[in-house]
């Protein structure tokens, strides 16, 4: 890193030990305009063994740092401040002597009120009984993705003040029936139900019934296989259901079931009269559902 004085966004790529070895060796240089860093150690990796972000290179050893984005690198949560876009995929609190806890999260947070982006992918922790603390104001916030359980997701929702007019993506696990995709919806009703409220860009709401899903590019709603065929129909009625109540049906315009196979011509009609502002629809369609769709 001889030319480190020169770079202004670092991005690696690699195996965790390769990782590792740049890593031992970022507090030894200068990075006066460094303000963007993505570290990514998802390669193929020795069992047992993580990454970690020296804490020095968080407690002014990149004055300048602005943008943080790991994948599967371990960091010391309370050394991170000041942020304007923070993407953390797999990564633990390196600093934590016990299991870590929401209470360290949203120590976090609060140390970067500035925060525009928040990407939380597998990092929330699995303290579902969380009690509660007071709310941390995120007031310049345009964009927070979270990608976890459903109710850890709800947990960070109801914990969490941002603009009315920030993007809203969730892609949430174990979301089956209208009960778990209610969890979500009520801490983010507010958003979009308050009169002050713009149009959404789009709210995504992954509900993942498979081990595997894959995630349609352009979809608000995508229900996945995973369920029988004699349940699926009343499964997912009931979960849209929820989401016709918890937001307004005009913000609806994307809807993807082409992972549903199950569907009936009935279910079909009943999707199409509760969903009348959509605008693309995803589905695996015969001749009579095509002709119903174009009128």
């Amino acid at each position: 890193m001889q030319h480190s004085t020169r770079i202004a966004a670092l991005n690696l790529v690699g195996e965790a030990l390769d990782i590792q070895h740049y890593l031992a060796e970022l507090p030894h240089h200068d990075f006066p305009i460094l303000n963007s860093l993505a570290l990514d150690a998802s390669g193929e990796n020795p069992p047992d063994f993580v990454a970690e972000l020296p804490d020095i290179v968080l407690n002014g050893g990149i004055p300048g740092l602005k943008e943080l984005k790991l994948t599967r690198i371990n960091l010391p949560w309370p050394a991170v401040r000041g942020l304007e876009s923070l993407s953390l995929t797999k990564c633990n609190d390196s600093s934590a002597s016990s299991i870590q806890t929401f209470d360290m999260l949203f120590a976090m947070l609060e140390l970067c009120p500035q925060l525009k982006t928040l990407q939380l992918n597998r990092v929330l922790p699995q303290d579902v009984d969380y009690p509660g603390r007071p709310a941390v104001h995120l007031s310049h916030l345009t964009s927070i993705d979270l990608r976890d359980h459903a109710v850890l997701c709800c947990i960070v929702l109801k914990h969490l003040k941002f603009p009315l007019d920030a993007q809203v993506l969730v892609y949430s696990h174990r979301v089956r029936t209208g009960m778990d995709a209610r969890q979500i919806l009520v801490p983010i009703r507010r958003h979009l139900r308050a009169p002050t409220t713009p149009k959404p860009s789009i709210l995504m709401i992954e509900c993942y019934a498979s081990s595997n899903p894959t995630v349609p590019a352009n979809c608000m709603i995508s229900t996945l296989r995973g369920t029988t065929p004699s349940d699926f129909e009343h499964h997912l009625r009931q979960t849209l259901s929820k989401v016709v109540k918890a937001v307004a049906f005009e913000h609806i315009t994307h809807l993807g079931v082409r992972m549903a196979p199950y569907l009936t011509q009935c279910s079909h009609r009943w999707l199409l009269e509760r969903f009348p502002a959509l605008e693309t629809a995803f589905v695996i369609a015969d001749d009579a559902l095509t002709a119903r769709l174009r009128a």
